[in-house]
């Protein structure tokens, strides 16, 4: 009789360790890793590097549907709600945080212990602490930058418009990438005998007055750079330029779909792909701090011939023979 007990307690023993292994190769198999994604404003560059980022995840095997988690949140230019969304994503303990804008990215990196960080969009590493070279930075943090082509677009303005002697632009003094494009974009532009003129704007609210106040000065055009603000403001910026037919150039590619004369332009999509597939391989295990940071390698020439037309601007053909994209009505004979 104790024999059979003892068979039987073995058999249900058996039984309830194969059970624990099947459950436990089940919740293996069902694991999703968990990534959150943290931007600071909602702007067209932003979009494009979520797009581009889950496209990059996927690509390398983390799909939505099977492999990833991915939460997004969005400060919406709010220091309040973005503090408040970082201590969501470190309270939640995800495998991974991606910053979309310098801002998100800084408010992640002095807070985020234990965390590994993808940064995007974020014009210069260097600058705000990362690491002063893409092989060297801190340990827990890479990514890709996407500091625009401020040598492109210093050159091609005088070459469409050779007269071209003065500049304006918006920017944000409390942001620091908002002050480096001003930055680099004065030296650039003054190789090529411009002179870039920045009028500051803390808010949203505050571009309409600063547009003005450039406006009055009558600059021979204006320069949308690519910083929160100043995507944000783009519109108005735009369309106040319009009104006073003064040429705008822009940094970003939603800027000649605006209005603005032409744009040279980073591919977001395609540097937040790459930034997704370093996501991916942190995920896989390899270690952030054995991964240099990527810096942007091409830009894309966007032409509005439209716009261009409304003002009086010949676009040059080899200006146009260089173009990604050109943008024309057909005109019905």
């Amino acid at each position: 009789m104790l024999g059979i007990r003892r068979i039987l307690l073995g058999v249900v023993l058996i039984t309830a360790v194969a059970s624990g292994l099947i459950m436990t190769d089940r919740t293996t198999a069902s694991h999703k890793h968990v990534v959150w994604v943290l931007a600071w404003a909602e702007t067209l560059p932003v979009e494009e590097s979520i797009a581009g980022f889950r496209a990059g995840l996927a690509d390398a095997g983390f799909s939505t549907n099977d492999t990833l988690e991915l939460v997004v949140r969005n400060a919406q230019l709010d220091v309040g709600t973005l503090s408040m969304i970082v201590a969501q994503a470190i309270e939640a303990k995800p495998d991974l945080i991606a910053t979309i804008t310098t801002p998100a990215t800084q408010a992640v990196m002095g807070r985020a212990s234990g965390i590994d960080i993808v940064f995007m969009t974020v014009a210069s590493p260097a600058l705000i602490g990362i690491g002063a070279t893409p092989s060297e930075h801190l340990p827990h943090i890479t990514g890709v930058a996407c500091a625009s082509d401020y040598v492109g677009i210093a050159r091609i303005i005088p070459e469409v418009l050779p007269s071209t002697r003065t500049a304006g632009a918006i920017f944000c003094p409390s942001e620091m990438n908002s002050v480096f494009n001003i930055k680099e974009g004065t030296c650039e532009l003054a190789k090529n005998g411009i002179t870039l003129t920045a009028t500051p704007a803390e808010k949203v609210s505050d571009a309409p007055a600063a547009v003005q106040e450039l406006i009055a000065n009558h600059p021979d055009v204006l320069i949308v750079f690519s910083d929160s603000l100043s995507s944000s403001s783009a519109p108005a910026i735009i369309a106040a330029a319009q009104k006073a037919r003064i040429p705008v150039f822009g940094v970003n590619s939603d800027t000649v779909n605006l209005g603005a004369v032409l744009s040279v332009s980073r591919d977001f999509v395609d540097l937040a792909h790459d930034a997704g597939t370093i996501a991916a391989r942190i995920l896989n295990g390899e270690q952030a701090a054995a991964i240099p940071y990527v810096l942007p390698a091409k830009s894309q020439l966007i032409v509005n011939i439209d716009a261009a037309r409304q003002l009086g601007i010949e676009i040059p053909d080899a200006v146009k023979s260089r173009a990604w994209r050109v943008i024309e009505r057909k005109v019905n004979p």
